[in-house]
Order: structure tokens, then sequence, then C-alpha cells
């Protein structure tokens, strides 16, 4: 027989139920003009109306660019003001990610492979989806790949 007490631990807890005390929001990278602290003027805009003239496209040196490419759009990445930092919060969010939401969409124990398979993937951005390339190189099978490709 149960006391009071045991029956409690077997209930789920609803004092972590967020339900009509907060709101979701999606989380989108900052904009060019945002990065460039015009964030009033839209540049899509501008270039619908035909008013390329209103368009002040400062010229940039390739590593300010590189830099501005590799700490990203996202607001708190933007912020870190080392390399070290900004990557430490990208593998945070990457883990987060893949701790979370695939485990929980997937019912996952074991993520080991995703990180390394996204990093692999990463450098084949700009390459045609070759499942049997991505096999040999990631040690995946086929089936796990496409598995994970649903995800």
């Amino acid at each position: 027989m149960l006391t009071g007490s045991a029956n409690v631990l077997l209930l789920p807890t609803l004092a972590d139920s967020l339900a009509g005390r907060m709101e979701t929001l999606a989380l989108w990278p900052l904009s060019g003009a945002e990065l460039a602290g015009e964030a009033d003027f839209n540049r899509a805009d501008a270039l619908f109306d035909g008013d390329i003239s209103a368009l002040r496209i400062v010229a940039c040196d390739r590593e300010v660019l590189v830099t501005t490419l590799v700490q990203g759009g996202y607001a708190e990445a933007v912020a870190r003001s080392s390399p070290r930092r900004r990557a430490s919060w990208f593998e945070s969010y990457l883990d987060t990610i893949l701790q979370r939401d695939v485990r929980d969409l997937a019912h996952l124990e074991q993520l080991i492979e995703l990180p390394s398979l996204l990093q692999l993937l990463a450098t084949r951005s700009a390459s045609l989806l070759n499942f049997a390339e991505l096999s040999r190189a990631s040690g995946l099978t086929q089936t796990t790949l496409k598995r994970y490709f649903s995800l």
C-alpha cells in the first residue's frame, strides 16, 4: 500500500507547467540592417521601391566580412566579446536543440553521433546530398542517416 507522500511522487508535477503564463516567440537572427545599426531602414523595401540610391552599402574588407559571417546573427552570439565565448554559446545552443528537441521528438537515448554529423554536413553545405558518400565519411549506415535527416 502506498502512502500519501509516495502517491504525490507518482503524479506529474503541475508546478512546472507554464500554460497561460508564458508566450513562445520565434528567435530570428538579427538582420543586416540591425547589425549595421540601421534597424529602421528596410533594405528590401528600398529594392522593391526601386530606390537603389537609398541603399548605403559601405565597403568592407574581406576580414570584416568573414568576422561578421562567423559571429552569426543571434543577438546573444553577437554580444559575446571573444570568439571563444561565441563558440561556447553556439555549442550550448546546439546541445540544447539536440538534447531537448531532437531527443524528445525521436525518443532517442544516444545522440552522440549528431554533433559530428552536423559538422560534417556543414563542410558539405554547397554539395549535393549523397547518402552513400556521407555514410562512408561518417561511419553511419544509410538507414541511420535517413532517419536522422527525417528528424
